[in-house]
C-alpha cells in the first residue's frame, strides 16, 4: 500500500484505535519498530484514544505505550487482564480455574512439553525450552524465569501456552480444547489456555462499554484469527495485508503488510484526513 493511499473520508471520524501488536505493529524480530512507535506517538498528539489488545503479557503491553511516552489501556493475555496505563488500575481480571490449570498441567506433564504461564507481573516456563527464546522476543521489558507451575498461586494465573513441534500439538490440542473450550492456537507449535470471559472481544467489550466509548467511531486493527470476533465490535475492522482469511471477510480496510510497516503508511493517509 503507498503513502498516498485514498481513504474512505468518513475514517476520519474516528476517536479511538485498537492494535493488536504481533503481525500488526511488529516486525519479523516481534520488537515495534521506531516508525511505527512515532505514529502512535503521532496519533496520540492529533486526540485519537489508543488501545492495544493483545496475547502478550501485561507488562509487554505496557511496554508498547511506555516506550513510546503514551498512556492509553491495555487488553492484555488476550482479555484477562484489562488496565488503564495513565492511572495503573486494573480494570478487570479473569483468571484460569483452579480445575482447568490443573487439568491442563496434567496433560503437559504427561506429555513433556514446554508451558508458559502468565501473570500480571511475570512470565514462567517449566523449562528452558524454544518457548524460552519466542516468549523473550515476543515479550520485551519482561524477563521469563523457569518456576515449577504447579507452585504458582492460581488465583493470579491468566492464561498458559503449552508448546510443542507442529506434529505433536496436533495431537494434544483437542485434549486442550477440551479442557478450555475457547482454547486456541496462536500458531501451529503453541496453543493459549484462558479461562471463561477472558478471550479479546470480551476484553475489548469492556472496555467499550466500561468507558463509554462509540464504537462506530473505533478503528481496529488485527490479522490473527483471535481477532475477528473483537474487530466485529467496532465500526472500523481492519486487517493487515499478512491477516488470515477470516479477517480480510469481515473488515471495512486491508492495509500494508506488517513487514512493511503498513501501519505506519496507514496512520500517515488517516492523519491526513483530518
Amino acid at each position: 500500500m503507498s503513502a498516498d493511499m485514498q481513504l474512505p473520508a468518513e475514517l476520519a471520524g474516528v476517536d479511538t484505535m485498537v492494535f493488536d501488536v504481533d503481525g500488526t505493529l511488529t516486525n519479523a524480530d516481534h520488537q515495534v519498530p521506531p516508525r511505527v512507535i512515532e505514529s502512535l506517538r503521532r496519533l496520540d498528539a492529533a486526540g485519537v484514544r489508543l488501545v492495544i489488545a493483545s496475547g502478550r503479557a501485561p507488562k509487554s503491553c505496557e511496554h508498547t505505550f511506555t516506550q513510546a511516552g503514551l498512556h492509553g489501556w491495555i487488553s492484555a493475555c488476550n482479555g484477562a487482564h484489562v488496565a488503564d496505563i495513565a492511572t495503573g488500575e486494573v480494570l478487570r481480571t479473569r483468571t484460569v480455574p483452579a480445575e482447568m490449570l490443573a487439568a491442563t498441567l496434567d496433560v503437559i506433564e504427561e506429555a513433556d512439553v514446554p508451558c508458559s504461564i502468565m501473570t500480571a507481573e511475570d512470565v514462567l516456563v517449566n523449562k528452558d525450552s524454544f518457548l524460552t527464546g519466542f516468549l523473550e522476543a515476543a515479550n520485551p521489558g519482561v524477563e521469563v524465569e523457569v518456576a515449577d507451575l504447579r507452585a504458582v498461586d492460581p488465583d493470579t494465573i491468566l492464561k498458559l501456552m503449552p508448546a510443542a513441534d507442529k506434529d505433536t500439538m496436533a495431537e494434544l490440542f483437542p485434549r486442550f480444547k477440551e479442557i478450555a473450550p475457547n482454547a486456541s492456537l496462536s500458531l501451529d507449535e503453541t496453543c493459549e489456555v484462558i479461562g471463561p470471559g477472558a478471550e479479546k472481544a470480551d476484553g475489548v467489550g469492556f472496555l467499550i462499554e466500561h468507558l463509554g466509548f462509540d464504537a462506530q467511531h473505533i478503528a481496529g486493527v488485527g490479522d490473527g484469527g483471535n481477532d475477528v470476533e473483537w474487530l466485529k465490535l467496532v465500526g472500523w475492522p481492519i486487517a493487515m495485508a499478512n491477516a488470515r482469511e477470516e479477517v480480510k471477510e469481515i473488515a471495512r480496510l486491508q492495509i500494508g503488510h506488517h513487514l512493511d510497516e503498513g501501519v505506519v503508511e496507514f496512520v500517515d493517509a488517516f492523519l491526513g484526513l483530518r
